[in-house]
């Protein structure tokens, strides 16, 4: 299943990277240097598994005193994973603190997790046995996460990303909408479309097709002369109901004459 990523990949380019960048140098008091390093290097090489699962440990292992470089690159490398949860969990405090700064990135990150919902619950919506509410789902989760980009904006008091991200979702968000009632259309003619008739019952077969009981394996070759007497009885037979039928009409014709 894939998922659409376009302004996602515009924030991970511009936003993230900066992150990252300063990761090394703070908030290492509470963590293990030399895994921190080792993280972050593994997500900078593409192994972004082996990235969430470090940066996951130490989340764990850090508790509350948990630092926001480590919060800031475990949410990226959940998201990275499309693990939407796991990203919100790592910056919840931010959106509850009083620091405009931090809120604005808690807020960012709940965006890119709103847009990975919806994107999934759109592919969802479109698979022939998708659930009825999937296409509510998905333009839901996208109407959260364009009204996160906003307030991660506002709180910076502007943010070029957040506010371009907020632009893509919305266009994404009446996107969907257009496929939904696409799709609804769909259904309806399905729906309204004549049924096809059921066959028509097929005749059974005369009485006298298969008057000898003839099966289809092979018959020995002693059993033939028997066979062939009876059909040739048969046949005789029929003869005489014909000629019997056809005497009783001449005798009715000259009676009637």
């Amino acid at each position: 299943m894939t998922v659409r990523a376009g302004f996602a990949a515009m924030a991970f380019a511009s936003v993230w990277t900066s992150a990252l960048a300063g990761a090394l140098a703070g908030d290492l008091a509470a963590q293990d240097p030399a895994a921190f390093a080792a993280a972050v290097a593994d997500y900078r090489a593409g192994k972004h598994e082996a990235a969430f699962t470090a940066f996951q440990a130490q989340f764990a292992a850090a508790g509350d005193a948990a630092g926001d470089a480590l919060r800031w690159n475990l949410a990226l490398a959940a998201l990275r994973l499309q693990r939407s949860g796991d990203a919100e969990a790592a910056v919840a405090p931010w959106l509850a603190g009083s620091d405009d700064a931090r809120r604005a990135d808690g807020e960012f990150v709940l965006g890119m997790a709103g847009a990975q919902r919806g994107e999934l619950a759109a592919a969802a919506a479109q698979l022939p046995d998708a659930e009825p509410l999937a296409w509510a789902m998905a333009i839901r989760a996208m109407e959260q996460a364009a009204g996160a980009f906003v307030r991660a904006a506002a709180a910076r008091g502007g943010w070029p990303e957040a506010e371009r991200n907020a632009a893509r979702t919305r266009a994404r968000v009446e996107e969907l909408k257009r496929l939904r009632d696409a799709a609804r259309e769909q259904a309806a003619k399905k729906e309204s479309a004549p049924k096809p008739l059921p066959p028509a019952p097929q005749p059974k077969p005369d009485q006298d097709d298969d008057p000898l009981g003839l099966v289809t394996e092979p018959l020995p070759v002693d059993a033939l002369p028997a066979l062939a007497r009876r059909i040739a009885q048969r046949d005789q037979k029929k003869v005489a109901v014909r000629r019997e039928q056809q005497q009783k009409t001449l005798r009715a014709g000259e009676r009637g004459g």
